[in-house]
């Protein structure tokens, strides 16, 4: 038979509860104000010395602000201080054009460059219906001069800007072809990116190059793939060699069609909680499969190469990628500029992150170009990676490689 508690000495272990209780709250919340105080002194701080700074500056300077310059060089700097590599400060004007070309959209005359060596713009790609074809521009080309203004002079970023403009707008172009110095007056105009290239090369082998994931690069590879799986091709090459990235989300719809069932990826935020973000469905890709990757395969493009390889879907030909393994966010401020932070790590389905590191091909193949122009000049003679997948693909299938030493024309053309 149980022994009965005394009234008392209920109330008194039931004071005691409460008495630890509120003490253990006191201290959690003391801890949680000093923590805020702590954090107000900083910002106060920060402040501080920012009024200091401006009004040294203000009183000093012999020459005009602009104000809109100012703000912008400060918000520049604190994401600078922050020490993100990644993190990025995007003025109103910047974060339009990153916000269209995420959307697959941008504006410009309709052509893909590369800086060549002597720091002028070389057209490897000229956009099918574009308002640079209709003006007779052709891949080859180098644009020497923009509306009068030496491109090498410019800087390629700001080149690039100057070409893109206002649609409607005309822009002022001279271009060298074949010796001869050519003028153009080309119309700027709302363009959809074409973010994938596809074809049949050798023996039947689908070929498909990602430049980078947009919102619609998707849809892009998966008519890609229907278009070239109706062509009974034996094996499939994807190219995502100098590809930076780009969303996520378009990735992994891109390997939810070529993968098995289970999980794309995960990231593991600031309290070190690990979410899933994507996972894979039961329909896949059953072909022999090649990956191409360099050292500038980065970010999400490593993450698509990372998670065909984890589940042995893929090989991976080329050379160790770039090796960016977190995500990041953008956030709108109240001017209509933005800020780029990374807020997690990105992990593959089962192999470990790759920050810092990158990823190892299972072939490697060192790479014959040192510079974007060298890479966007290939052709299937020269590309050693392109003939090194080919050749596995060939072997895979019991297949006797028919490549046609005779093509000599520029691979993405």
């Amino acid at each position: 038979m149980g022994k009965k508690i005394s009234l008392g000495a209920a109330i008194t272990c039931i004071l005691i509860s409460v008495a630890l209780t509120f003490s253990i709250t006191i201290v959690f919340s003391t801890n949680q104000y000093n923590t805020k105080i702590f954090d107000l002194f900083k910002r106060e701080s920060l402040q501080e010395k920012m009024v200091e700074l401006d009004r040294i500056v203000r009183y000093n300077y012999y020459q005009d602000i602009s104000e809109e310059d100012l703000i912008n060089g400060i918000a520049r700097g604190y994401i600078l201080g922050v020490k993100d590599k990644y993190a990025k400060y995007l003025s109103g004007d910047d974060y339009k054009s990153y916000l269209q070309q995420q959307e697959g959209m941008t504006t410009g005359i309709g052509v893909k460059t590369a800086q060549d060596k002597s720091g002028y713009l070389y057209i490897y790609s000229v956009s099918a219906g574009s308002s640079a074809e209709t003006a007779g521009l052709l891949a080859g080309d180098t644009i020497v001069k923009i509306d009068g203004a030496d491109v090498a002079e410019m800087g390629y970023e700001a080149a690039l800007k100057a070409m893109r403009g206002t649609a409607g707008d005309s822009v002022a172009l001279t271009v060298h072809r074949s010796g001869e110095e050519i003028n153009f007056s080309v119309t700027r105009q709302n363009i959809t990116i074409n973010s994938v290239d596809y074809e049949i090369i050798g023996n039947q082998i689908g070929y498909i190059r990602i430049e980078q994931f947009n919102a619609n690069t998707d849809e892009l590879f998966i008519l890609a793939l229907n278009n070239l799986t109706s062509s009974s091709i034996t094996g499939l090459i994807v190219d995502v060699r100098h590809n930076s990235g780009g969303q996520l989300a378009s990735a992994a719809k891109i390997l939810d069609r070529l993968l098995p069932e289970g999980d794309i990826v995960s990231a593991t935020y600031k309290d070190n909680k690990t979410k899933l973000l994507y996972q894979s469905d039961a329909e896949e890709l059953n072909l022999p499969m090649i990956v191409l990757v360099d050292n500038q395969t980065a970010s999400v493009a490593e993450l698509f190469a990372a998670a065909l390889k984890d589940y042995k879907k893929a090989d991976l030909v080329g050379v160790t990628t770039y090796g960016k393994g977190t995500l990041q966010e953008t956030f709108p401020l109240n001017d209509g500029s933005a800020i780029t932070l990374s807020v997690a790590t990105m992990n593959p389905p089962k192999s470990a992150n790759f920050e810092g590191t990158g990823i190892r091909p299972n072939y490697e193949v060192n790479n014959n170009y040192t510079s974007d122009f060298d890479f966007y000049t290939l052709t299937r003679e020269t590309d050693n990676q392109l003939k090194k997948a080919m050749e596995i693909i060939t072997s895979q299938t019991k297949t006797n490689l028919n490549f046609d030493t005779s093509v000599n024309e520029p691979l993405l053309n």
